[in-house]
């Protein structure tokens, strides 16, 4: 079986670089950016909420996800960052309850 960060790099065909990804769990959708390093790193900024002060990426690693520090306050009223949520998704991926990923996004 897939860990998390190997279907969103290999099975969805996503670009190196910033792509609009949906997630989805249980019924519920959750749009997110997804950056995918030159080296194959995958970094995940869940698209705020207008009442989230802090905001910040997240690696995911395996089916593992880990905030990787820089916070962004207020991300919601950054028009160039809340830009980039809109548009089509470039890939829906499924999240399972057991990826830690799930309850960051």
């Amino acid at each position: 079986m897939k860990t998390l960060e190997q279907r969103v790099k290999f099975d969805h065909h996503l670009p190196i670089g910033e792509s609009l990804v949906q997630f989805t769990l249980e019924g519920k959708t959750h749009l997110a950016l997804v950056n995918i390093g030159p080296r194959g790193k995958v970094m995940c900024l869940p698209m705020p909420k207008p009442e989230d002060m802090y905001t910040s990426w997240w690696s995911i690693r395996g089916d593992m996800s880990r905030s990787i520090g820089s916070i962004i306050v207020w991300a919601s009223q950054n028009a160039d960052l809340m830009a980039k949520f809109n548009g089509e998704p470039l890939a829906t991926v499924a999240l399972e309850r057991k990826s830690t990923v799930s309850e960051t996004v």
